[in-house]
């Protein structure tokens, strides 16, 4: 909601409290030409096509999330990776708290968010992806980049079985590997799954009733 101090009239304009560019009851959609963004709350213009540059990066991205953690590595077998994907799960569930909204536009808080959320497979930056999005359907869209950098390391696992050359390349690091993706994505997944849950049911009282 807008927190100022002038008075509004909510019978006039009911969609005066409402911050974002949302609307509707309790300011819960998007005014009319918004769409909810990924990477915030926020309802911002969106153009009628999908995003299909986006949608190539998520591809890219979740192939080298996985490859670079493999080839690298970077697994929690290593202490260091350990504690850093640890501590970015308990700061991402406090930045309400840990990194206020009200801070946005210094840089800083906004490359401090942005690296945060990708480490909990989260987007981090506020964009377009497809006109008319809800808040539903995107809840619903969280689980697609985890399980498919899930598909990606057991099709690597699946086909290192097969070769010599990509058992060397990839070792032993298989296990590793998924308890690192476990990691990287149970807060994610534990958030969405929450978030789906989460709803809120409105009566309207007719005037006059008591």
């Amino acid at each position: 909601c807008t927190i100022t101090n002038k008075m509004i009239d909510l019978i006039a304009n009911p969609n005066s409290q409402c911050a974002f560019n949302r609307a509707g009851r309790l300011c819960g959609s998007c005014r009319n030409g918004y769409s909810l963004a990924i990477g915030s709350s926020h309802c911002i213009h969106c153009p009628d096509n999908n995003n299909i540059a986006l949608l190539i990066f998520f591809i890219i991205a979740g192939f080298l999330v996985v490859f670079f953690i493999s080839i690298l590595n970077l697994t929690i077998t290593q202490g260091m990776i350990n504690g850093l994907i640890f501590y970015a799960n308990i700061v991402w569930t406090s930045q309400s708290i840990l990194l206020p909204l009200q801070e946005i536009n210094n840089a800083a808080i906004v490359f401090i968010r942005a690296f945060l959320a990708w480490i909990n497979l989260d987007f981090g930056i506020e964009t377009c992806f497809i006109s008319g999005l809800t808040a539903l359907v995107k809840a619903w869209l969280q689980f697609l980049f985890p399980a498919y950098i899930w598909a990606i390391a057991g099709i690597m696992i699946i086909t290192a079985k097969y070769s010599k050359t990509l058992t060397k390349i990839y070792g032993n690091r298989a296990v590793p590997l998924l308890a690192t993706l476990f990691l990287l994505s149970y807060m994610k997944l534990l958030r969405t799954v929450v978030t789906i849950f989460l709803f809120t049911h409105l009566s309207e009282i007719p005037t006059g009733s008591t």
